[in-house]
């Protein structure tokens, strides 16, 4: 049977006003447009789902300028090698080094080698200047006033070498050091006697050696923060004493003796305090290194860059974000935290920490070249700092910082890879429309003088990495009219790019003298969106008395009537049975919740005796 009324709504019909009836989707429009700019590189790399607006993924070879505010080529990487001949460096054994005066002395196995002179502005290739003998590894070095310690673990007595080239004696006989500091003028080591205490440390005196006993076996001894740092395989102790005057019970004295009861000594004053307790070994690499950065003491623990922040907000131990399979060592060079490891996929990768971002120096993935014991040159030959190779006579230096337009920081190549890029909706795909990067610096990096064609391209992927597009690729020149500031953009085809993620990469190549400075990268985008399909009415009911049906006959409900059951359905605000228009073609019963209602009455002074309004109501399917 035909429907008698326009629509029905909780059962009761009702009939609508000429022209008072729309319906429409309810919910977000679809095809959203958005852009993302990332003009802010602070906070350098190893992030891969965008957080941070300052953080990028990776890409080898570049680093921050204009103080964070863009990205260069960076740093410049040579390689040679060690003297034929000698020892070969290994991952399994640290490669100690120490500087004292104008060189730096590093040792692999027995052999102990200085580089040029910290001064000299040419590398030479490091010389050997004593052979511990046969089947001996020197375990650590160290700045003992001027002269240099050497500790030979249990094969042989600690050594002190007479700067700069020897001769070597020991420092004191029957005294064998695992790991040696030199420490407000004196000497303190790991005892290493093939039968001692491992838990031992011994400290020179000026008087003799005393003996301090930690809760386990020594595993590092270090300098930093102007204390002295133990490691053990469950606890961080750390050490603020110095050697000072006292007097002690005079060992020659007996009963009637003329000679006084106490003499005096020098001892050392103060213990090792607990510093940290982690309760139990991780594995053999944990503190690998213990190093002092911006105030901090930060080191290797449990597989991840830890560092210990004294004060502030967020005092206590806080991870860095970097991690691996095992730390290859690190060092503080020119500035920097330099740490070698072997990342979770097994790649040998080299990070740079500037105390706001990591920022990747060198990476292999193939594990041909593997880049183990980071040193700090001081400058030596213009380099700041060497990497060894495992199992290779080969190393590498790295120039962090710029001396002169001959002898820069700037590499051939680099590259820079932003984080997977979501629009802050990762849930919902997006058809990506635009791409670009800006290059902008008020000063040419490096000669701008130079005519040599450096090449700066954009790509983008859209499967993590996976595959790249080339987006565009510009060469200039630093007297290019333009070399301070310009753009690479590019469309990207309607069904192009369809994902949820986007990643951009800015590429350099032929670089030499100079280098443009990337200070932005953005795309643009369409949101795929998928919300809920339901619909909304905007519709006006008619409410007086005798309301005409549509079958010709009179509504029984007179106007005050009508009006007070939709204000009551309004009320309650539960859903209601609702049958449309088109109910005869389609008869369809929907559920819907009334979440709008006004009431418009033509003639107020009539409300009191008659009901006669205009009702519009708005409702949302359920």
């Amino acid at each position: 049977m035909p429907e008698s009324t326009d629509i029905s709504l909780d059962n009761a019909g009702y009939m609508l006003a000429p022209g008072a009836y729309q319906r429409t989707q309810d919910g977000m429009a679809e095809g959203r447009t958005g852009r993302i700019v990332m003009r802010d590189f602070f906070g350098g790399q190893h992030r891969a789902l965008q957080l941070e607006r300052d953080r990028g993924w990776d890409g080898i070879g570049t680093g921050p300028a204009l103080d964070g505010q863009g990205v260069v080529p960076w740093p410049l990487i040579a390689s040679t090698s060690l003297a034929t001949g000698g020892p070969t460096p290994l991952a399994s054994t640290p490669v100690p080094t120490a500087t004292v005066n104008e060189y730096v002395f590093f040792a692999i196995g027995g052999k102990l080698y200085r580089t040029t002179q910290l001064i000299a502005t040419t590398w030479t290739t490091p010389a050997e200047v004593w052979d511990a003998g046969t089947g001996i590894t020197i375990s650590s070095l160290a700045w003992y006033n001027d002269d240099l310690l050497v500790a030979l673990g249990d094969d042989g007595d600690l050594m002190y070498l007479q700067y700069p080239s020897g001769p070597a004696t020991p420092l004191l006989a029957g005294e064998r050091a695992r790991h040696v500091v030199s420490y407000a003028g004196f000497a303190l080591w790991s005892e290493a006697q093939p039968a001692g205490a491992t838990n031992e440390i011994r400290m020179v005196t000026g008087s003799g050696v005393e003996s301090r006993y930690l809760d386990a076996r020594v595993t590092r001894l270090t300098t930093a923060g102007a204390r002295v740092w133990a490691a053990s395989n469950t606890s961080l102790y750390s050490f603020t004493g110095r050697v000072r005057e006292t007097l002690i019970p005079n060992p020659g004295w007996t009963t009637g003796s003329t000679e006084p009861t106490s003499i005096p000594a020098l001892r050392w004053s103060g213990e090792w305090d607990p510093f940290f307790q982690h309760g139990s070994w991780s594995d053999d690499d944990d503190y690998t290194f213990l190093l002092g950065f911006g105030g901090r003491l930060i080191t290797w623990l449990g597989k991840r860059v830890v560092e210990h922040n004294p004060s502030g907000d967020r005092a206590g131990w806080r991870d860095l974000g970097l991690g691996g399979r095992t730390c290859r060592g690190a060092c503080i060079a020119g500035g920097y935290l330099v740490v070698a490891l072997e990342a979770i996929d097994g790649a040998s990768e080299v990070w740079l920490w500037n105390g706001a971002g990591w920022w990747l120096l060198l990476r292999d993935e193939t594990g041909v070249t593997r880049w183990i014991w980071p040193t700090n040159l001081s400058g030596a030959g213009d380099w700041d700092m060497m990497l060894f190779r495992d199992g290779s006579l080969g190393i590498d230096l790295a120039r962090l910082h710029w001396r002169s337009d001959s002898r820069n920081t700037l590499p051939a190549t680099g590259s820079y890879v932003t984080s997977m890029l979501d629009a802050n909706e990762c849930d919902k795909d997006k058809a990506w429309r635009k791409v670009g990067a800006v290059f902008a610096t008020p000063d040419i990096h490096g000669d701008e003088d130079s005519i040599d064609q450096v090449t700066v391209s954009l790509d983008w992927s859209d499967d993590a990495g996976v595959t790249w597009h080339t987006a565009g690729i510009r060469a200039l020149a630093a007297t290019a009219g333009d070399a301070r500031q310009f753009a690479l953009d590019a469309d990207i085809a309607s069904d192009g790019a369809v994902s949820r993620w986007i990643m951009l990469r800015a590429r350099w190549s032929s670089v030499s003298s100079w280098a443009p400075v990337l200070t932005g990268l953005w795309t643009e985008f369409e949101v795929l969106d998928a919300p809920a399909r339901r619909r909304r009415w905007q519709l006006a009911v008619a409410a007086h008395d005798q309301v005409v049906r549509r079958d010709g006959g009179e509504m029984s409900r007179s106007g005050r009537q009508l009006i007070a059951d939709l204000w009551l359905a309004w009320k309650d605000g539960t859903t209601l049975p609702f049958r449309d228009i088109d109910y005869d073609a389609e008869p369809t019963e929907r559920r819907v919740r009334i979440v709008g209602i006004k009431e418009e009455v033509a003639r107020p002074a009539d409300a009191g005796e008659i009901g006669d309004a205009m009702i519009q109501l708005t409702l949302v399917e359920v």
